[in-house]
């Protein structure tokens, strides 16, 4: 094994610093890790990891002996030390300030010419400012850029092989020959056209996202559904099959949103901002879609209660931010109607909305006129409400075309 001094650091051990620290490890044999924050880095050590990453807890144990769990003051004895520490998106506006106060309370720690590599999503022009406002007094710390290009839930996968690595620089540095072990194209920029490159992935995707969004509008015009076509469309080389072209109710999980609103903060150009706006108030148009359907059944039917399935924004995932569940949540809470929720993947953690919800065990009680609305949902999980869901007193509204096990007369695909 190596010297542990000699592997890099991974500094932050929240989602993103346990797909790298764990990335690295698998394809370097070792790396070092630390956090600040006394409860993460002990979760850390007891493999108590992001649900959001199922090969994470396994590759964890496989290779722990391959690991260094180091102390504060070990960190000035490490020439490589990657900042890894989420970016919070759950305010209005993204508190990037909290990333700066993170890396100021490291700076402290670097030892002399160490490589600092941030991986934190971060605004144009951050690096730039961190070496004005923080690192003015300490030249000999070199900073890099790492524009991370993760996917939640695939993320060990797409750390392990990358299409290619982005990086930004304001000197040469030989630590970033390391990156071509990953055999792809390593692209290195300046700060600000790194940081941009990150920041415009995720504007590209909302823009899929809002494209597909308004089709489906027009499409119903003409009485269909955009993802009934939106397949030709993906098979046209110029879009792509992993295009991110499928209708729904609008952005959610905080990541794509998370660039919108820095956009719209500081962007000085009036006609990038009436863009942007636009889309960032689109998806509050998207997201009445739901509610708006749900209304219209209730008045219609003899409905008494919602059961939801499948609780996340997405398949997999533990995030509820600006998920569809919290926002019809929410519009039934105003319209006093009775709402259930199950998800075998997703445990509620103590919040708000609980008092609003209860579990899917007290709907077996009361299982006619009840509007199911079908999320994410596995097969196993269907199967074990497969006699419940088949009642004809009840209504099935899937909003996922994955959702193609489902066996029942009574199903309407939102889209």
């Amino acid at each position: 094994m190596k010297n542990k001094y000699d592997t890099p650091l991974f500094c932050g051990l929240t989602h993103l610093g346990q797909v790298f620290s764990i990335g690295w490890n698998l394809k370097f044999g070792s790396s070092s890790v630390f956090d600040f924050n006394k409860k993460n880095f002990q979760n850390f050590k007891n493999n108590n990891l992001t649900q959001e990453e199922p090969e994470l807890k396994k590759n964890f144990r496989l290779n722990k002996k391959n690991f260094f769990f180091i102390n504060i003051n070990e960190i000035k004895k490490y020439k490589n030390v990657f900042f890894t520490e989420d970016t919070p998106i759950e305010k209005k506006k993204i508190d990037f300030v909290f990333i700066k106060n993170k890396i100021k309370k490291l700076k402290n720690y670097l030892g002399r010419n160490a490589n600092l590599i941030i991986c934190s999503q971060v605004h144009v022009g951050f690096c730039d400012d961190i070496k004005k406002e923080i690192f003015f007094d300490r030249q000999d710390i070199n900073i890099i850029y790492f524009a991370e290009t993760l996917i939640m839930g695939e993320a060990i996968k797409r750390f392990l092989y990358p299409e290619r690595i982005i990086l930004g620089v304001d000197k040469e540095s030989d630590f970033i020959n390391i990156f071509n072990k990953f055999k792809c194209p390593v692209l290195v920029y300046n700060y600000k056209q790194a940081e941009m490159v990150k920041m415009a992935v995720n504007l590209y995707l909302a823009t899929n996202v809002t494209f597909a969004n308004t089709i489906d509008e027009y499409c119903r015009q003409y009485g269909f559904k955009f993802s009934s076509i939106n397949l030709a469309l993906k098979y046209d080389n110029r879009i792509g099959l992993k295009s991110y072209l499928n209708p729904s109710l609008g952005l959610s999980g905080g990541h794509l949103e998370r660039d919108l609103k820095t956009i719209i903060s500081n962007s000085k150009s009036k006609n990038t901002l009436s863009f942007f706006k636009k889309i960032f108030f689109y998806q509050k148009i998207r997201k009445k879609l739901l509610p708006e359907y749900v209304e219209n059944l209730f008045k219609i039917k003899k409905v008494k209660r919602i059961v939801w399935l499948g609780i996340s924004y997405k398949q997999n995932s533990l995030s509820l931010y600006n998920s569809p569940f919290l926002n019809c949540v929410n519009h039934s809470v105003k319209k006093k109607i009775n709402f259930y929720w199950y998800d075998s993947y997703f445990t509620l953690k103590k919040s708000n909305i609980n008092k609003f919800l209860k579990n899917l065990k007290y709907i077996k009680k009361n299982n006619s006129n009840n509007l199911y609305i079908f999320n994410y949902l596995s097969k196993k999980d269907y199967k074990s409400l497969e006699r419940i869901l088949k009642s004809e007193k009840n209504y099935i509204l899937n909003l996922n075309k994955d959702n193609n096990f489902i066996k029942s007369s009574n199903v309407e695909n939102l889209f």
